[in-house]
This record gives structure tokens, sequence and C-alpha cells, in this order.
């Protein structure tokens, strides 16, 4: 089977969640069938690889609106694949586009990851097309049953829907004893015997970094690591400065993936302080996990909630409280044992729920689903979780 996978970017261009399971998504199909995924580069070249047992397709990139990049080349690329399946990660205006233009006949399944935020004009005018692709989709994948009830921009009534949490390779988490030797001498030299507080991501709005900068404030004994980058960094420094923390802050910016895992390693505590529902699953989370890592999120009302499971493997605040994430920072630093259990505990939730061999047998039954030219919903055991049919769907979800 001819499958395309249909994404913005792709590691390491971008280190976001869609893009982590971009590539999830590819090496778990990639035992079972030809894969191609089809992206943008950051720039105007246009280049392939190939990678894990499956051909990756960087198109180069014309112009960006709206963080929405514009590769004109993409539709063509598409099209010469001669796909058997699209896989469409969402949201990707301009993936919809293409893949109704180019691809019209083509058997689709829909990865919704979030809904779109801001950007109304733009939305507005587009979601209809977006509608219409989920709509004559074999498949919606969802990550957690909690986006679905409060989506916007999937429509109301859908035939099938299943929720597949995401997952990644643990064993990319482990480090050999020389490694974690190494780890923590880096760790003693930059930090002494200060408690770690970490953070991975883009350094995007619906972050809630703002937040976590106020909330180390009043712990002076806490130091702060930041890995990642974006467009908010010089904003975030300067607010560092301004609340005179900026000396107990660790900026790292963008580091490659063998990189990352070592400074989680080198966290005592990793904290995900998104403050909005663009976050809808923080897959960041899991990898905090795979490391041993206990976690603090925000108590959102999205997948966020299905991974880390407050007072078992972490601890969740209310999203944008300063002072309960402080407090929480403050509790979970002075206690050894309870951050030792947490993560524990979150390894073995991870291993058990969120490893890529779980995942992909769960991608690869539904993807054996969507193909199947009748629409009943199959009982599949080993597979994703099939939710209710509309009517009830929406009402048990909201």
């Amino acid at each position: 089977m001819k499958i395309v996978e249909l994404g913005k970017f792709f590691p390491p261009n971008q280190f976001g969640g869609i893009e982590m399971a971009t590539e999830s998504f590819a090496r778990a199909l990639a035992a079972h069938h030809e894969v191609t995924v089809i992206c943008h580069n950051k720039d105007r070249v246009h280049d392939e690889e190939t990678r894990d047992g499956f051909r990756l397709i960087r198109c180069g990139t014309e112009f960006v609106r709206y963080s929405q990049p514009v590769s004109l080349r993409m539709g063509r690329v598409l099209r010469d694949a001669k796909p058997d399946l699209i896989l469409l990660h969402a949201p990707n205006f301009w993936g919809a586009l293409i893949v109704e233009l180019y691809c019209p006949n083509v058997p689709v399944v829909v990865i919704h990851h979030a809904d779109v935020q801001g950007r109304v004009i733009l939305r507005n005018l587009l979601r209809p097309l977006y509608r219409r692709i989920v709509r004559r989709s074999r498949l919606v994948i969802v990550a957690s049953k909690r986006n679905v009830g409060r989506s916007v921009d999937l429509p109301k009534r859908l035939e099938r829907v299943c929720e597949l949490p995401l997952g990644v390779d643990e064993t990319a988490y482990e480090l050999s004893s020389a490694e974690r030797a190494q780890v923590e001498a880096s760790k003693k030299e930059l930090f002494g015997d200060r408690v770690v507080v970490g953070f991975v991501g883009r350094f995007a709005w619906y972050k809630g970094l703002s937040v976590l900068l106020k909330a180390i404030r009043p712990l002076p004994e806490i130091r702060l690591l930041l890995v990642g980058d974006g467009s908010l960094r010089d904003q975030l420094e300067r607010e560092a400065r301004e609340l005179g923390v900026a000396d107990r802050i660790r900026f790292v910016g963008h580091v490659t993936e063998a990189e990352k895992i070592k400074y989680f390693h080198m966290m005592d505590i990793f904290v995900l302080p998104s403050t909005h529902v663009t976050e809808a699953f923080g897959i960041v989370q899991i990898e905090a996990q795979f490391c041993g890592r206990p976690v603090i999120r925000t108590d959102l009302p999205t997948g966020v909630r299905d991974i880390t499971i407050h007072g078992v493997t972490g601890l969740a605040v209310p999203a944008g409280d300063v002072d309960s994430l402080s407090d929480a920072i403050a509790n979970l630093s002075r206690d050894r044992a309870l951050r030792e259990q947490f993560g524990r505990r979150g390894r073995e939730r991870a291993f058990s729920h969120f490893s890529l061999g779980k995942f992909a047998t769960g991608l690869n039954a539904a993807v054996n689903t969507a193909l199947q030219s009748d629409r009943d919903l199959p009982e599949l055991p080993a597979g994703p979780t099939w939710l209710p049919k509309p009517e009830k769907r929406h009402a048990e979800l909201s």
C-alpha cells in the first residue's frame, strides 16, 4: 500500500509536537507499507532522503502567511507519488487544499491534532474546505477524545472517529552509564546542587513561559533550563531581566535530538505551563516521563490531562495561575522522594500507554479499518478506541 503522509514540517526543521507525531506515524507505518512523507522545508530548497524505511520529501517554501507555509510545488509532488491513501496532519489548510485539487478521489485519513486558533478571517474562509475533507475522509484520528467535544473546526457529525494516543520511541531516551555520568557532571558545572526545573519546546504564545518566569521569581534556590527557540525568545529574555531572574535561567536555544534528551535528564522537574487549549496533547510530557522526570502541567481541558496524572505521575495546576505553579514547584523541589516516586510511576505509565510499539499497533489497525469498504465500526481490541456515534459523542464529550 502506498501511503503519503502530508504535514507542515518534519524534524529537525522544527521540533513541535505535531512534527514529532508526523515522524512517529511514518515510522509506525513503514514496517507494513510504502510510506512517503511530504512536508515543507524551512527555505526554498527542495530535498529528498530515505530514513527509517520511509521516503521524506521536503518541498521548498515560497512564503509563509499566518503561520501557514506554502509550497507551490507540493501539489505536483503529492500527485506524482500516486498514493493509495493520504494521511493529512491538521491543522494544515494548504495541505487540505492540495489534496482537494490534486488527489480528489484518493481516500484520506485526517489526523486532527488541534483546532486553528486566532486568524479569524482566514479560519472562517477555509473552515468549509477542511470540513469537506473531514467529511469525505475514511477516518478521523485524534490523540484524545477530549479534543473532539471541544472542537469548532470539526463538523458535528463524524461517522468514523477514533482516539489513538500518540507514542514515541522509548529506546531513544535511555542513556548509557557513561552518558549519565557526563550529564551529571554537566549539571553540576552549570547549576551546582540547585534543583533544576526545565521546559522543552517552542517559545510560542500559548506555552505559558511568561507564567513560568514569574513562578520562579520567589524561589531563589531554583534554576530554570529552557530548551528550544521561537519568536518570543527576545521578549522572554527581556522579561527575565526585568523580573530579576535572568541569572537563574539558562536559555539553551535549538538543539539536536540527542542533546535534547540529555537536557531532559539534567532536569529534576519538567514543567509544561501552557495556558491555552491550543496545547491539545503535550507529547513532550511523554518524553520527560521516559526520562524518569516528574511533571508539573497545567490543568487544561484537553488531552494534556491524559498523560500526566495528578498525584500519581506529577502535579496539575490551574492554567495561568502564577502562585499555584510557584507553590507546586516549591513543594516538589523540597521533596526528593516524591520526585523520584512520580518519575518512576510516570516512566512505567509511559511504557504501558505511550510506547512506539503500542502506538504502531493501534495505528496499523486504524489504517486497515480505514481501507475497508464497509462503514460499520468494527471491534478492534488491539487497536484504537472508537468514539461513540455522533448524537451521543458530543453530549458526552462537551
